[in-house]
């Protein structure tokens, strides 16, 4: 009996049956190749698919395919792939035919032709598409197949393993497996004799194997014979025999521990080749946190600890560990308890998964995803198609949209689109990316100039790549490597970096071809050494760099360290103070680099008003900048003091407080948002609304969707039946909600986008300024510059055309 499994794409390896124990009809849940990845339950010759490991995708379907490695994951709109990062934000954006998952700082990607390459974490083609086919990076090594033959790359594009073998799996602990080249399978019907290469390609185990999985904890799964004598053992990296081939079913080592079955059952082995858990189940699964998957003769589950003891009893349909919390299903519902048996969610939801860090996502009665806490109180109601958890970040997608929230459920940004639509940016065609020092990037025929706000093109279309203008100077890329103009399109820098960063303050970020960053002046000159694994820009004369441990510290222009790197996080500066961490304790730096706030709090927001929001042991309170308590609140403190005020949430209602902590807005609030010029979003049970900082309203709770952009253009968005429109701080109609959607463009100007997705510009009077027609949009320097079918037009702010 064997298990056919749909592989995502790019997962290319080598063929090997999941077999079941016939006799005893042992369902083991066995690995299939993949490393760290498990296979969903089939009958008999059914078709199943693989996930990742963790089973970490719920229901992401054909959108999405969360890894996040390096902080991004993979997205699909309208049939085209790019990435979002952990903020659910676009990127890089959906250009290409196809992708896969990062490593070692690339991803694979195809272009139109169907050919791959790689790309790097700026979204910038580093490897250029050649390949027929391609994989991501492993071990710093990347299976690439030309002509119908594997081989692989290094970081650089270099093949260093040519291409010589029908198929090959990925790298794991410098080993990967790879079949006998020269096996004639036309006639034969089991897997090819498999050996295993180093990442030089030297063969250092013989091709000997009919199976060879890849290597966990040391130690590698390998079968002998054909399938009418096979029998399933492990060797070390050394090739020799470390448990001898004697089951008659395994499965890759995870977590220390691995299955194995014979004719009593199936159980688990130590990495010693000892039997911890005796053959006498009917199904098995993986070792979690030394917590095993097993189901007695009757199919109903439990766990078992590494000496046998139940600690989930079996007695549930189906149940599975993650993130601290246990996950059962009984008669076609699901829900979730902990490991001593206690109820956390009831057992009454389609399907449930544990996000970690005390979340918990849940299927109702359809197919939406929600989010609930530990206690069982709603974080995001079932609207979502997709969810994830990701660096203290809930990521969810709903009607093509990323939006991502804080672990309360608050929003941490509007909505990202995953079809590039509105944001000026699209590569399919000439663009209009983002401005700086009045330039733009232009493409002409595949090589990059900049033009100025009147559509001039004042620096010629001669480079491969580029940046974005900042303090007169911009990266440019020519024969692979990186240099910088200046306005004048003089070549400053020479083009002598593997890649360059945008300039900040005076600075830009450089790297060679071993991913390591340093930073140069404007005059090309080296400040410091390429020896960072990973830096942010320059800010208020500083920068946060990690060192090769991924430690964190800060850096001044000069190159010296003013804050060691031995902190998890550092976060931006505000009002000259930036949140540190480390061991999930929190305080403030100062721009000397200075602690002036220790490492004491729980949990802690921006300073904003000489005020930062604290939490300890579960009381909350706000510090002056001395780290003086200046008060405790009964309230769970939200956001920063906007306009003096800050979000606060009591027995599930939301409220603000003062810089006194005194409650001045009474939590009667379904949600609400921060205070924004003097104005706040706020939801109860008939919609959204506005209020003043007195907390009276100024627009009735009666709208489907509010977005306030402040008083400088003083009009408001809404959003009835679907369809978004425009009202004044009084409530009257600006225009009529008849948009597909809409939004602040700049300068007394909307955009608007009708229901064929074509995008014109109102004034905030609602006249027309521009109509419904053009494929892109965006504003700088008092003109409008719009794209239409790859050609440029620029208009002045009343409609009339410069050009």
């Amino acid at each position: 009996m064997s298990l056919n499994v749909h592989k995502k794409p790019h997962s290319r390896r080598i063929t090997c049956s999941v077999l079941f124990l016939t006799a005893l009809l042992l369902n083991c849940l066995f690995p299939l190749f993949r490393p760290a990845a498990s296979a969903a339950w089939a009958e008999d010759g059914q078709t199943i698919e693989e996930y990742p490991p963790y089973y970490t995708r719920i229901g992401w379907w054909d959108d999405v395919y969360p890894s996040w490695n390096d902080g991004l994951t993979p997205i699909k709109s309208y049939n085209e792939y790019g990435f979002v990062n952990t903020c659910g934000e676009v990127v890089i954006p959906p250009v290409w035919e196809d992708a896969g998952n990062f490593g070692s700082g690339l991803a694979p990607v195809k272009n139109a032709e169907e050919k791959w390459g790689y790309i790097n974490t700026e979204g910038e083609l580093v490897i250029p598409c050649q390949w027929d086919a391609a994989a991501s990076f492993f071990d710093d090594r990347a299976a690439v197949a030309k002509d119908g033959l594997w081989g692989f790359i290094d970081p650089t594009g270099e093949l260093v393993i040519p291409c010589q073998w029908n198929d090959v799996a990925d790298f794991s602990e410098g080993m990967a497996a790879v079949p006998d080249p020269s096996f004639d399978d036309s006639e034969r019907f089991f897997d090819p004799p498999t050996g295993y290469i180093n990442t030089q390609g030297e063969l250092v185990i013989p091709y000997q194997w009919h199976h060879a999985s890849d290597f966990h904890n040391g130690l590698a799964c390998v079968r002998t014979g054909v399938p009418e004598g096979e029998q399933y053992g492990y060797i070390n990296q050394l090739g020799e025999v470390a448990i001898p081939c004697e089951w008659e079913y395994a499965a890759e080592f995870y977590g220390g521990y691995a299955c194995v079955a014979n004719e009593q059952g199936g159980g688990y082995l130590n990495t010693a080749g000892d039997l911890v858990i005796p053959c006498q189940w009917y199904s098995l699964g993986f070792s979690i946190d030394e917590l095993m998957l097993v189901a007695d003769k009757n199919n109903q589950y439990g766990l078992l600890n590494a000496e046998g003891e139940q600690i989930i009893p079996c007695q549930w349909d189906f149940c599975w560990y993650r993130n601290g919390l246990v996950e059962v299903q009984k008669d076609g519902q699901t829900g979730v308890i902990t490991l001593e048996g206690d109820v956390v969610l009831p057992v009454q939801w389609n399907e449930v998964f544990s996000l970690g860090d005390g979340l918990i996502a849940f299927t109702g009665d359809g197919y939406d995803w929600g989010c609930r806490n530990v206690q069982g109180e709603l974080i995001l109601p079932c609207i979502y198609s997709q969810m994830d958890y990701v660096d203290g970040h809930i990521i969810a997608l709903d009607d093509g949209k990323v939006f991502a929230f804080d672990k309360q459920g608050k929003p941490l940004k509007e909505p990202a689109y995953d079809a590039t639509l509105y944001d000026g940016f699209d590569t399919s065609q000439d663009e209009i990316p983002k401005w700086g020092d009045g330039l733009a990037a232009m493409e002409q025929n595949g090589l990059y100039g900049f033009i100025n706000t009147e559509g001039e093109m004042v620096i010629p279309p001669e480079w491969e790549q580029v940046g974005r203008f900042s303090g007169g100077m911009a990266p440019v890329r020519r024969g692979g490597l990186w240099g910088a103009v200046n306005t004048a399109g003089e070549l400053v820098v020479p083009c002598q970096w593997d890649g360059m960063k945008d300039f900040s303050e005076g600075l830009a970020a450089v790297r060679h071809h071993d991913a390591r960053y340093g930073f140069i002046n404007t005059a090309g000159e080296v400040v410091t050494p390429c020896i960072w694994q990973k830096v942010r820009p320059f800010s208020e004369g500083l920068a946060i760099v990690d060192d090769e441990n991924q430690n964190s510290g800060l850096m001044d222009q000069t190159g010296r360290l003013v804050l060691p790197c031995e902190y998890d996080s550092i976060l931006s500066f505000s009002e000259g103070m930036a949140q540190i961490i480390k061991d999930r304790k929190h305080g403030f730096v100062n721009t000397e680099g200075q602690v002036v706030i220790p490492l004491e709090w729980d949990w802690v927001d921006d300073f904003c008003g000489g005020l930062a929001p604290v939490e300890k042991d579960g009381v909350y309170g706000a510090i002056n900048t001395a780290g003086e308590l200046v008060f405790t609140c009964e309230q769970e403190i939200l956001s920063p003091f906007r306009d003096g005020l800050a979000l606060v949430k009591q027995n599930d209602r939301y409220g603000f407080i003062d810089t006194t902590g005194q409650l001045v807005i009474p939590c009667v609030w379904e949600y609400a948002w921060e205070f924004n010029d003097g104005m706040a979003v706020v939801e109860d049970e008939q919609g959204y609304g506005l209020i003043d900082t007195t907390g009276a309203p100024v627009l009735p709770c009666e709208w489907e969707s509010v977005n306030w952009f402040g008083s400088s253009d003083g009009v408001i968005q809404v959003m009835r039946d679907c369809w978004t429109g425009f009202v004044d701080i009084h409530g009257a109609e600006v225009t009529p909600c008849r948009w597909y959607e809409a939004w602040r463009l700049a300068d007394g100007l909307l955009w608007v986008c009708g229901d064929d997705f074509c995008l014109g510009c109102l004034n905030t009077r609602g006249e027309t300024v521009l109509p419904c027609l053009y494929d892109q949009i965006t504003y700088e320097n008092g003109h409008i510059l719009t794209m239409l079918d790859g050609r440029l037009f620029v208009f002045d702010r009343e409609g009339n055309p410069i050009q």
